[in-house]
């Protein structure tokens, strides 16, 4: 165990955020924005939850320090994702689930085979059906397979030259994963909308909720990125759930006019980030405007830390 945990701090950069898979849009490159503002809310407005309602890579929850909140919650409309994070956050499933990566092959053969699992475990879902869907063991086995051997973290696409690249340092990621158990013991781990957790929560002012949704599709370039692309409908309802909720929310978007009303009729204030290459998906490199719509105030200092790029 101690070997395990010294060859991730000896592989991990520098102040790089943890990360379990490669997820698209998955905030690796602000979670050091992101974070230190949580931190303010939670300790500022004495905050007692934190809620991750599109957990997509979990880097909030997994950089976001455990004795923060007594209650966190973390969402996702793929169950089989859900799954994933599920069994790293128990203490014999993680390794349950170390033993199943270990004996699956690295192989396209072996990829299809999770390709299809997954695929069909959505179907159900989709469908309110949970019996006869994967174990939580093979589910995350699969979801881990489908992150780090599609081309661009697609998850639907085999990358043949990774498996050459990337082999041993492969194994290496499966066989540290129980390093991941104690960031995310005691999390509850859900599978749906996030919208249904926004009312579920809706008075709940104690509650942090933080939203990465996929991003409106007007300021997105390039075809379907997820297993879950958001309407314009959807993220309209999202937008008027929020108005007079309870809860502190950040929610993470490029500028867009559906949340920009937020701010123009609803006092919410809109926080940019950074200028954010986007080539992931696979692509080609384009610059978004990465923002952060909040419905609290903060104070100056931490806002111009956040925007200035000022690192925890």
């Amino acid at each position: 165990m101690v070997q395990i945990r010294e060859r991730i701090s000896g592989k991990k950069k520098r102040n790089a955020p943890h990360s379990i898979i490669p997820y698209i849009g998955g905030k690796y490159g602000l979670v050091s924005r992101i974070i230190p503002l949580i931190k303010w809310c939670a300790e500022s407005y004495e905050l007692a939850g934190l809620i991750e309602g599109a957990a997509g890579g979990a880097r909030i929850m997994l950089n976001t320090s455990p004795d923060l909140f007594e209650h966190r919650i973390l969402n996702d409309l793929d169950l089989s994702l859900a799954k994933l994070y599920a069994a790293i956050g128990d203490k014999e499933l993680v390794y349950q689930l170390i033993k199943r990566l270990n004996e699956l092959e690295y192989s396209k053969e072996v990829f299809d085979t999770a390709v299809l699992d997954r695929d069909l475990d959505a179907e159900l879902a989709d469908r309110r059906i949970y019996k006869g869907t994967s174990s939580i063991v093979n589910a995350a086995a699969y979801t881990f397979i489908c992150a780090h051997q599609s081309h661009a973290a697609n998850m639907k696409g085999y990358d043949r030259g990774r498996e050459a690249r990337c082999y041993s340092d492969y194994y290496d990621k499966v066989d540290c994963l129980d390093a991941f158990q104690p960031l995310l013991e005691g999390v509850t781990v859900t599978h749906g909308s996030c919208l249904d957790l926004v009312d579920e929560y809706y008075d709940r002012g104690e509650y942090f909720m933080y939203i990465d949704m996929p991003y409106p599709e007007k300021t997105m370039r390039g075809g379907n990125h997820y297993k879950y692309n958001c309407t314009h409908e959807v993220l309209e309802e999202l937008a008027n759930k929020l108005i007079n909720t309870k809860m502190k929310i950040a929610l993470s978007s490029y500028p867009c006019d559906i949340y920009d009303r937020l701010c123009d009729q609803h006092g919410w204030q809109r926080l940019f980030l950074k200028m954010k290459s986007v080539t992931m998906g696979g692509t080609a490199s384009l610059k978004g405007a990465e923002c952060l719509y909040i419905n609290f105030e903060i104070p100056f200092e931490l806002e111009d830390s956040i925007t200035s790029g000022c690192l925890w």
